[in-house]
C-alpha cells in the first residue's frame, strides 16, 4: 500500500517540518507543487518557531518585511558563513584626519558614532539590510580634548542617548528623525558631574550608571523627577563599568587599575548600592598583583552554560578574555580574616574573590584586550578587540576544541578597537581612525 505524504494531516506533516533543515525544506519544495505550496503555508513559520532568529538591531526593520522562508535564509547562510569563517570587511568612513579615541552605540534605529566632539548617525534600511549615513552634528563649538565624547549609551526609547563627555559632563540627547530635509538633534537634560571626565556610561531599564576615570561611580534613575542618585568611590583608575537590573539580586561591576581591577558591587531595590557587597576578580585570585581590567560584557546568549545575566565576560590587560559565573559557590574564594588589633578590635572580613569559569587568549597576541562582545552566529560567540594593530579575536563557545580567529579591522590601523557590538549577522568596531563592520 502507497501512502502519500500529502494525504497526511497538516498536524503531523508540521510535527515532520520542523525536525528538517533548511536544505530539507528546499529539498521537498521541489519534489511537487503541492508540497511547495504546503511548506510555503506553513512550513517556513513552524521552523521559526522551532529555531527562531536571534535579535539584530540592524535587521530588525528587514525582518518585519521579510516573509518567513527569507528570514529562515538569511539565518542558514549566516550560521554557514559563521562556520567556514568567510566575511567581508568595509569600513563605514573615510579615516579621520587624526587619531581619535571614539566609541559608539547601536539600537534597532540606528548605529550612532562618536569621533571627537561629533555624532555621526548610520539609519538602517529595509527591506535589503543597508546601513547609511543619515545626520552629523557637532555638540560643541569649542575644538578642545574637554568637549570630546568619551562614552555613550542607548535608552529604551530608541530616539534618545546619553552622552558623556570629558569636560565631567553627561548629556540627554534626543534626535529627531522626521525634520526635514536631515534629522535634527536636541541637548534635553544636562547632568553635571565633578570636572574629572567621564570614562563609561551603561543605561539598563530606567537606570544610568557612569564611572569617571577617577574611580566615582554614580547610579542614577531616569525615571524618577527627583533625579536621585547613588555614588561609590572606587580608588583607583577607572576604565569600564556594567549595570545588570535582570539578575536576581541586581549588580553593577567595574573595571579599574588596582590589584582587584574587576570589582562587582551589589544593588538595593531602591536603585543605591548596597553596603559591603563587594566580589574582587583578579587574574589570580591568590596573587594580588596589579593589572587592568579594560571591557565588561555579558555572556554570549546561546553558550552552552545558558543565557543567565550572571554571567560575565571581561577583557584583561594580559591579553586574555575571562568568562565569570556568578552562580557557582565552588569559585569563590574567602580569604582569610586579619586578626584583631588593639587600634582596630573588629576588622571587616575581606571581600570575597571569584574565579573564573574560562580563559582565552590568542597565542601569538600579547597585547591587552580594549573591548569584548558577545553575540555572532548562533548567540554563541564572544569578540576581542585589542589594544594594538586593529585585531579582533572571535571564539566559538559551543567548539572548546576548535581554534578561535583574529582578524585585522579595515585598513590595518596600528590602533586599538575602542569598542565592539556584535549582531547576529555583523560585527561592528572602531578604531582610532574608522568606524567599521565585519559582514557575515
Amino acid at each position: 500500500m502507497t501512502l502519500n505524504l500529502l494525504n497526511l494531516p497538516h498536524d503531523v506533516l508540521a510535527a515532520i517540518f520542523e525536525y528538517l533543515s533548511v536544505p530539507g525544506l528546499c529539498a521537498l519544495s521541489c519534489t511537487c507543487r503541492g508540497m511547495r505550496d504546503m511548506i510555503a503555508e506553513f512550513g517556513w513559520t513552524d521552523y521559526l518557531r522551532v529555531h527562531p532568529p536571534l535579535p539584530s538591531y540592524s535587521l530588525e526593520k528587514s525582518r518585519k518585511s521579510w516573509d518567513a522562508r527569507t528570514i529562515a535564509r538569511y539565518e542558514y547562510f549566516t550560521e554557514c558563513h559563521w562556520e567556514t569563517g568567510n566575511f567581508v570587511a568595509r569600513p563605514l568612513n573615510t579615516p579621520w584626519r587624526t587619531k581619535l579615541q571614539p566609541t559608539l552605540a547601536i539600537n534597532s534605529s540606528r548605529l550612532l558614532v562618536a569621533a571627537a566632539n561629533t555624532l555621526v548617525s548610520y539609519a538602517f534600511d529595509s527591506p535589503k539590510p543597508r546601513i547609511r549615513q543619515e545626520a552629523s552634528w557637532q555638540l560643541s563649538d569649542r575644538f578642545t580634548s574637554l568637549t570630546d565624547v568619551t562614552s555613550l549609551a542607548c535608552t529604551e526609547d530608541p530616539d534618545v542617548y546619553i552622552v558623556g563627555m570629558w569636560d565631567g559632563s553627561i548629556k540627554r540627547i534626543e534626535i529627531h528623525p522626521n525634520n526635514r530635509p536631515a534629522p535634527s538633534l536636541s541637548v534635553t537634560t544636562t547632568y553635571q558631574e565633578r570636572d574629572d571626565g567621564i570614562e563609561s556610561l551603561t543605561c539598563e531599564d530606567n537606570y544610568l550608571l557612569s564611572l569617571t576615570a577617577a574611580g566615582r561611580a554614580t547610579l542614577r534613575n531616569l525615571s524618577s523627577p527627583q533625579n536621585t542618585s547613588s555614588s561609590i568611590e572606587l580608588g583607583a583608575r577607572s576604565w569600564t563599568s556594567y549595570l545588570c537590573t535582570s539578575a536576581s539580586t541586581p549588580f553593577a561591576a567595574f573595571g579599574t587599575s588596582s590589584t582587584s581591577p574587576l570589582v562587582l558591587h551589589r544593588l538595593l531595590q531602591d536603585g543605591s548600592f548596597a553596603p559591603d557587597t563587594r566580589v574582587h576578580m583578579r587574574e589570580i585570585p591568590d596573587r594580588p598583583a596589579s593589572s587592568a581590567c579594560y571591557a565588561i560584557s555579558r555572556a554570549p546568549p546561546a553558550a552552552p552554560w545558558g543565557a543567565s545575566p550572571e554571567l560575565l565576560v571581561a577583557g584583561w590587560y594580559d591579553g586574555r578574555v575571562r568568562l565569570y559565573d556568578l552562580r557557582v559557590a565552588s569559585r569563590y574564594h574567602y580569604p582569610r580574616a586579619p586578626s584583631p588589633t588593639d587600634d582596630n578590635p573588629d576588622p571587616p572580613a575581606p571581600a570575597p574573590m571569584l574565579r573564573p569559569m574560562l580563559a582565552m587568549s590568542d597565542p601569538w597576541l600579547y597585547d591587552p584586550i580594549y573591548s569584548v562582545a558577545c553575540g555572532g552566529g548562533a548567540g554563541a560567540h564572544i569578540a576581542a578587540g585589542s589594544a594594538r594593530h586593529g585585531v579582533v579575536c572571535l571564539w566559538d563557545m559551543r567548539y572548546a576544541q576548535r581554534s578561535g580567529l583574529s582578524v585585522h579591522a579595515p585598513g590595518n590601523d596600528a590602533s586599538p578597537v575602542y569598542k565592539l557590538e556584535l549582531e547576529s549577522s555583523k560585527l561592528y568596531g572602531i578604531t582610532d581612525r574608522r568606524a567599521f563592520v565585519l559582514d557575515w
